[in-house]
């Protein structure tokens, strides 16, 4: 689409230039010369006389293949920096797939073995929870959550402070 209203665009600048031209034809075809001067003997010179509209299209081209040129070394200046990134990309990518390999091995020799069923037939899943085994040193929550009244606590537990 953008490439579409880009053609139309320049159609509707060339028709400008084209109608510009054709009325201007006769103050773009008045012939002109240049000279050249030192103000000493001999050394002067004057260019044949030619239209003006050589002057425009010279100075036209002239200013294009300025902007081409500051053109070609922004994009010799853009490939670099693309082929820069590049290589840096695929170091990087080299450099985490090592990492990951690094990784994936020092997960491998830290994983204990998977737990063995407690009997023959039931799976470790299926055992209910109150068969489980359970860590030593690990108290149940329903134990620690019923303490029992002691009889050295200072006051009595149904009864609360005053102040």
């Amino acid at each position: 689409m953008f490439a579409f209203i880009k053609k139309i665009f320049l159609a509707f600048v060339l028709a400008g230039v084209v109608l510009f031209g054709y009325q201007n034809m006769t103050p773009l075809s008045q012939e002109i010369s240049f000279s050249f001067d030192l103000y000493s003997e001999g050394l002067t010179y004057q260019t044949p006389e030619f239209p003006v509209v050589f002057l425009f299209i010279s100075f036209f081209l002239i200013g294009v293949m300025m902007a081409g040129f500051g053109g070609i070394f922004e994009r010799v200046a853009r490939k670099t920096e693309i082929r820069l990134a590049k290589r840096k990309v695929k170091a990087l990518e080299k450099r985490v797939s090592e990492l990951e390999g690094e990784q994936t091995k020092i997960d491998k020799e830290k994983l204990p073995p998977p737990p063995k069923p407690l009997s023959g037939d039931k799976k470790a899943d299926e055992v209910p929870s109150s068969e489980k085994p359970v860590a030593i040193g690990a108290t149940p929550v329903k134990a620690m959550l019923e303490v029992p009244p002691t009889k050295s606590s200072p006051l009595p537990l149904d009864e609360e402070p005053t102040l």
